[in-house]
């Protein structure tokens, strides 16, 4: 049970990183076709700015739970990582916990901001006056998803998984550092 359920979270944290990488390139697209569009021979009309702009914020909040579970977010260690043990784990659970009681009343009320865009009827300013609600949408589902990821990151430590955030990148450099050094040309 315990195994399937991680499975599924992990595929879940996958899934919101693949469709956050698929709005960046639906934002390059955007932006390609406004510089296609402007070239003298095509005499199109089309402003890129809002909807490349929607899909930077997609990408942005649908990408956060996936980067908190690769260990990609900037943590800051200087106190964490002189604790012993037993004291980052309480340091650990007191942080996993406020950011998942941060990002669940964010979560709430980007929910509530996303329902009464879609009441109203809000459209965006811009030339394509796209409803409000449909990038709002994004933005609360990557902060529920962010919200998920903070109280999975609770439940491990809770459980006793050992403390151990350390990012892609530092784990990159430790590796370069533990590899053999080249051998130095002889000058002869």
């Amino acid at each position: 049970m315990k195994d399937s359920i991680r499975a599924a979270l992990d595929r879940f944290y996958r899934c919101c990183g693949l469709i956050s990488a698929i709005f960046v390139v639906l934002m390059t697209l955007a932006i390609l076709g406004q510089i296609i569009s402007r070239l003298p021979f095509v005499d199109v009309v089309f402003d890129a700015v809002e909807i490349s702009g929607f899909c930077l914020a997609a990408s942005l909040f649908l990408g956060l739970a996936y980067t908190l579970k690769v260990g990609a977010h900037i943590r800051v260690g200087l106190l964490v990582g002189v604790l012993p043990t037993r004291a980052k784990r309480w340091v650990e659970l007191w942080c996993t916990s406020v950011a998942a009681a941060l990002t669940a009343y964010a979560s709430y009320h980007a929910a509530l901001m996303n329902l009464d865009s879609w009441k109203f009827g809000d459209l965006s300013a811009g030339l394509a006056a796209i409803p409000l609600w449909v990038p709002q949408l994004a933005m609360t589902f990557g902060l529920i998803a962010l919200t998920i990821a903070f109280l999975d990151e609770f439940f491990l430590v809770l459980s006793g998984r050992p403390v151990e955030f350390r990012d892609s990148e530092a784990l990159d450099v430790e590796e370069i550092l533990k590899a053999p050094a080249p051998l130095k040309p002889r000058n002869a």
